[in-house]
Formats: C-alpha cells, structure tokens, sequence
C-alpha cells in the first residue's frame, strides 16, 4: 500500500483481534516509515470521535463507499448532532445488506 489516501472511504473488514469480522470506514491514516495505521470508526462502538486504529495488514478491504466529495459532505456534519456516527451506520448498514 503506497498511499493512504486510497483508503479514505473504504469499508474494511477486520481480520484479526477481538474484533475480528467487523465492518468499519476508514477516516484516516497514518502511513510511514515507522508506523501503518488505519483510522476506523462503526458509528456504534468506535464513534468518529474515537476512531480505532489498525495496522492495515488486518483489514481486508471490502468496497469504495465514499468518493473524495462524499467524504468531505462526511467530515462537514454536525459534530455534536451524531450525525456523521448515524452517517456511518447506514453505510454500513447498506453495504451488508447489498452483500448478504
């Protein structure tokens, strides 16, 4: 992986830890010499406030949901409303019930 800005808006599945099998969108990263972190939320237990970070080398990447505009519209909701968790969610949501 050269650049973490191709994972900005993916879904990704966990693929190790306690975690393992959760769905979760990528809203940042941190890729360099010394250290590969994904930042992840669900809008449920990992909330946009609190992203979780992963090595990338444990997700499998799932789908694009958020192209670059969409996930501007993402970052330019309300805050303290939920609205970017309840955004979250129904990507989420809609993903596992395209793919069930």
């Amino acid at each position: 992986m050269s650049s973490g800005a191709y994972w900005l808006g993916a879904l990704v599945r966990s693929e190790a830890g306690h975690d393992t099998g959760r769905i979760y969108l990528v809203i940042g990263y941190d890729l360099n010499e010394y250290t590969q972190r994904l930042y992840l939320v669900d809008g449920k237990y990992r909330k946009y406030l609190e992203p979780k970070a992963k090595n990338p080398k444990q997700l499998t990447f799932l789908e694009q949901v958020l192209d670059d505009r969409g996930f501007q519209d993402l970052l330019e909701e309300d805050l303290e409303s939920g609205a970017r968790d309840r955004e979250v969610r129904r990507l989420i949501k809609s993903y596992k019930k395209e793919n069930a």
